[in-house]
Formats: C-alpha cells, structure tokens, sequence
C-alpha cells in the first residue's frame, strides 16, 4: 500500500470549508472531477456511490466512513484500488483540512506484478502527494469567505 498525508489550514470556520468539501455536488470546485454525475442517496451516508468524470472517465467512489466533518471513500483505478479521505478539524489560526490516501497497486502475477509495484512507487505516489497538496490549496480557495 502506498500512502501519503497532507493538510492546510485556512483562515475560515469548519462549517464554511466543510460547506465545500463535505458537498460532493462540489467537487470539481476542488478536485480534478470535472463533473459529477450522480450522489445517490442524498445526504450522503456509508454505503453512498458518488459518481464523477475526470478527463471524460468515469468513475464511481464508494463512502466507507461519513461522520460530522469526515468522507472517505474508496474507487477502483487504473493503478489499482484508490481510497482518500479528508477531514476538517479546528486549529489555531481557523481551520485544518486533512487529505490522506492510499493506493492498493493492481493485482498481477510475477513481472506484472513487479511492474505495478514499481510504478506505484516511483510514478503513482509523487502523482498522489502532488494531487492532495493541490487540492488542499484549492479546497482553502473555493471555501475563502473574502474570496
């Protein structure tokens, strides 16, 4: 398992910035999703599919755990098995968003295997940590009351 952690903190309330990342309508306003397609149910609980597109594929994310200011969520990917979560906690200067995730590299035999594992070290997970710190900077931006 290959796994990264970032966080930012932001000069805002937790309800403002969860307002943006706890609505998965929102997304494409922080992620690289460039729409999402369906949440199904609303409001959104363990068990719920959000569906979204990023670069004209979709995919489905699956909620594991949802609790007051946390998601996570778990999709299938061409690397292999994907989970991220975020959450948003109190701090000193306003609050703290956490993004963390962890990528499961495909199943494989023998040198495919070995290639996947090698490619998830060297190429997925800088991709990954780069991913998050995006995010977290953007997150910050969409929830910024002074805009």
């Amino acid at each position: 398992m290959i796994s990264t952690e970032v966080y930012a903190v932001g000069r805002m309330t937790g309800a403002q910035l969860w307002a943006v990342v706890g609505d998965p309508w929102r997304l494409p306003e922080w992620t690289d999703a460039d729409a999402v397609r369906a949440v199904d149910p609303e409001p959104v609980e363990v068990g719920t599919a959000i569906a979204t597109v990023e670069g004209g594929a979709a995919r489905t994310w699956r909620v594991t755990t949802e609790a007051r200011w946390l998601r996570e969520m778990s999709a299938t990917t061409d690397a292999g098995e994907l989970a991220l979560g975020y959450r948003v906690v109190r701090d000193p200067l306003g609050c703290r968003l956490i993004l963390a995730a962890g990528l499961e590299p495909g199943a494989g035999r023998g040198r495919r295997s070995l290639l996947r594992s090698l490619r998830a070290r060297v190429v997925d997970a800088p991709m990954l940590r780069s991913h998050l710190d995006r995010w977290s900077g953007a997150a910050l931006r969409a929830a910024d009351p002074d805009g």
